[in-house]
């Protein structure tokens, strides 16, 4: 299951307005030259508004709004201030859930992207009323960049199908991809021709660490996408028939598709990827962060569930191939030496089993006696200060 939304849905009222949804820290300059794009690149300023989040420690920003700086813009521009959170998708909902424009449609934006194309709203707007559902994925494609704007659009009809914009499971990255698949795999992605800019060059990204663990267990969540995509065709195919089957055939050409990438994955490269692209060094990214810590505890507990459940049905190689990812992980537990022990030993691979459960003996001994013993004598000494209160 995704982290659940504890908010009602924002009611529709109009489908051709676009909220962006825009989280953004201690740039307000490079914020102010987003608005000044949005205000030329434009058509209909009354039906866009931005919806920013800001960390309520973030001063600059803050100033900048109470200031007036951003009262010249002629499309609506409000703010949700709230605490920094361990996952850009956690910002992303909260920041939709708190959204009262009453919009159909809303996209993803970055306070360092500047709108190039005239009318990208209109376009927007173009490609989901090809729709009369509107379960749609969209985002910018420049085709002069090697490589697609993964800045996703959805329309509420969508997120009032799912629940969500973002997963919330990532501390950067995926969340644009994971949208992204399940569009591909009903059939409903679209590249929109719609060029940005960039402010100031290209960046690293923040917030990234342990590379190797987020991609693995992004590949190894791919039923989840493929349960959402199965939520959303029966949406666009209320009714069974050829094009509901047909739809389901092309989809399970794409999950085949996606399941051999996911085989490919290479602990190096994700490595690689991690030294060149995070703006964290290597001492950082080994440093204790508690918001950190949580969404990763959170995305390793996910893991030794699906492992268990699979554990029960002799799925084997299966389980041991989720136990594995835990091992990119930086937490280490009992529960997984030992469930990996019990799918050796199912997969027939005995005296790896029989060295592992040796090992874990070593790590974690086993001293339930002395815990009982523990746990009695600590009874005991409760029980006998409760007799003696109760004789006062």
């Amino acid at each position: 299951m995704l982290i659940s939304l504890k908010r009602k849905i924002p009611p529709v009222t109009d489908k051709d307005h676009i909220t962006l949804l825009l989280p953004t820290r201690g740039r307000p300059e490079m914020l102010g030259q987003v608005f000044d794009s949005l205000e030329h690149a434009t058509a209909r300023k009354d039906k866009v508004a931005v919806w920013l989040y800001i960390d309520h420690d973030d001063a600059p920003t803050l100033e900048a709004i109470q200031s007036g700086r951003f009262g010249k813009y002629s499309f609506g521009i409000h703010w949700v201030v709230g605490d920094r959170t361990a996952s850009l998708g956690e910002l992303h909902n909260i920041t939709w859930q708190e959204c009262t424009s009453g919009s159909g449609i809303f996209m993803l934006h970055a306070d360092d992207t500047s709108f190039v194309t005239h009318g990208w709203d209109d376009i927007i707007r173009a490609a989901f009323d090809k729709y009369p559902d509107r379960i749609l994925v969209a985002h910018p494609h420049d085709p002069a960049l090697h490589e697609p704007t993964f800045q996703m659009i959805l329309s509420a009809e969508w997120m009032a199908a799912t629940g969500y914009f973002s997963t919330a499971w990532f501390p950067f990255w995926f969340d644009d991809v994971w949208l992204d698949q399940i569009g591909q795999i009903i059939g409903r992605r679209a590249q929109l021709p719609i060029q940005l800019g960039l402010i100031g060059g290209k960046g690293k990204t923040m917030r990234m660490r342990n590379m190797a663990f987020w991609t693995s267990f992004y590949n190894h969540t791919l039923d989840e996408r493929v349960a959402t995509a199965a939520k959303l065709r029966e949406i666009i195919h209320p009714k069974p028939g050829p094009e509901r089957d047909r739809n389901e055939e092309e989809g399970r050409a794409v999950i085949e598709r996606f399941a051999g990438e996911r085989s490919s994955f290479s602990d190096l490269y994700a490595l690689f990827r991690e030294e060149r692209h995070s703006s964290l060094d290597a001492d950082q990214r080994g440093r204790y962060d508690e918001r950190y810590f949580n969404l990763e505890a959170k995305a390793v507990a996910k893991l030794l569930a699906k492992a268990q459940s699979a554990l029960k049905e002799n799925r084997f190689a299966e389980a041991l191939s989720l136990l594995e990812v835990i091992t990119h992980s930086d937490l280490h537990a009992s529960y997984v030496n030992r469930l990996k022990a019990e799918a050796l030993r199912g997969l027939g691979r005995v005296a790896e089993a029989e060295a592992l459960q040796a090992e874990t003996a070593r790590q974690w001994p086993d001293n339930s006696l002395l815990r009982r013993i523990f746990r009695f004598m600590a009874y005991v000494f409760v029980e006998a200060k409760r007799m003696v209160y109760s004789k006062w």
